[in-house]
């Protein structure tokens, strides 16, 4: 009696298993799911979601094993995979999943496909066993990183609610409190000691403004946004001028000087960078030499403009000068900070220099954008 030829009782395939044993292998994943205390969100998902993802991902590896590229780094490149894995990892999150939930319910479903292969013998096929790893193995990496990026910006979004909420509530009285104290003043109905107590009340209203705005650009920075900036196009020597006027207003008693030389229009964002001068300027009234000119100095050059606040004074310690370079807090508050991320929104860095003998100068170079 001739024996019988191997390929006669060849094992069903493993993309074939995958097509029809799909409803018992679901079942084995979905009992491995369950059964881990690791994922506490599989509890709360609602039925139906259970079929949402997971048999695309099934449909990807029978897609890839069809193909059985002699390249099988080419095809874990394929935007099909990525775009499975992006969809279930959105899924979970909407089903709230958190990343490690994610990719361990991931890695049951590796776990179920080969205990699902073994059950049916199909475990000789070296190379579609090597295309269904590499597949899974790039749907968890993937999950992960998509799972990461949407939860960052599902936080980032919930941080914007909570700053608009705050700019809203503490800033609407601030602006009552200025609008009231220059009605006043306006009015001239005041005697003397009476208006100083309103200029009194415009100046600290004024200042607590630029205090919560900072505070919200630096909780911002806290999270990794950055500072948004709209560039138009603009003269920065009549922005510097409204900001020395305003700051000489609310600092008599004080020299502040401005010199100005060259092109001074560019492409910027004129509300932050006057946020960012005002800030410098600020820093410089109160750390410096009180008896001598706080100097505002910005210099057209041909791509560029030089903008610099110079004060005279004792240097800044070199462990805060090193704090304040890094964008770290400083005894400086959180003024400095905010104009350099300001200055770095406009593709430009802050630099510092401070000594005994030549002051403190604070500048950088803002290039010209184009509109």
């Amino acid at each position: 009696m001739s024996s019988i030829p191997v390929t006669a009782i060849r094992a069903p395939s493993i993309d074939s298993i995958l097509r029809d044993d799909r409803d018992a292998l679901i079942a084995r994943w979905r009992e491995r799911v369950l059964d881990d205390p690791r994922i506490p969100s599989a509890h709360t998902m609602p039925p139906a979601a259970w079929l949402d993802d997971v048999p695309v991902l099934l449909d990807v590896i029978v897609r890839a094993l069809e193909l059985a590229s002699d390249d099988v780094d080419a095809l874990m490149r394929e935007t099909w995979l990525r775009e499975a894995a992006h969809a279930h990892a959105q899924s979970r999150i909407s089903h709230g999943y958190a990343v490690d939930e994610t990719l361990r319910e991931l890695s049951h479903l590796r776990l179920a496909i080969f205990d699902r292969l073994i059950e049916r013998g199909e475990t000789t096929e070296l190379r579609a066993l090597t295309i269904v790893e590499h597949v899974l193995a790039e749907a968890i990496a993937t999950a992960a990183t998509e799972m990461e990026r949407l939860t960052r910006d599902g936080d980032r979004d919930a941080h914007d609610r909570r700053i608009g909420i705050v700019s809203h509530d503490l800033r609407n009285p601030l602006h009552a409190m200025r609008s009231g104290a220059e009605l006043l003043l306006a009015h001239g109905v005041l005697g003397t000691h009476e208006r100083a107590i309103a200029e009194r009340i415009r100046r600290s209203a004024q200042t607590m403004a630029q205090l919560i705005g900072d505070l919200l650009d630096d909780a911002r920075v806290a999270v990794g946004m950055t500072i948004p900036i709209t560039a138009r196009s603009m003269d920065l020597g009549a922005c510097l001028s409204g900001v020395v006027d305003e700051l000489r207003a609310s600092a008599p008693g004080r020299t502040i000087e401005l010199r100005t030389a060259g092109d001074l229009r560019g492409a910027w964002d004129g509300a932050r960078l006057a946020q960012a001068i005002g800030n410098l300027i600020s820093n410089a009234l109160r750390h410096g030499d009180a008896l001598q000119p706080v100097r505002v100095i910005a210099r057209g050059e041909p791509h560029e403009v030089h903008l610099e606040v110079w004060n005279a004074g004792p240097p800044m310690p070199a462990d805060e000068l090193t704090r304040a370079l890094r964008g770290q807090a400083s005894p400086h508050g959180l003024g400095l900070s905010i104009a350099r991320e300001i200055v770095r929104a406009h593709g430009s860095e802050l630099r510092i220099e401070s000594d005994a003998t030549r002051g403190t100068s604070v500048w950088c170079r803002l290039p010209r954008a184009d509109d």
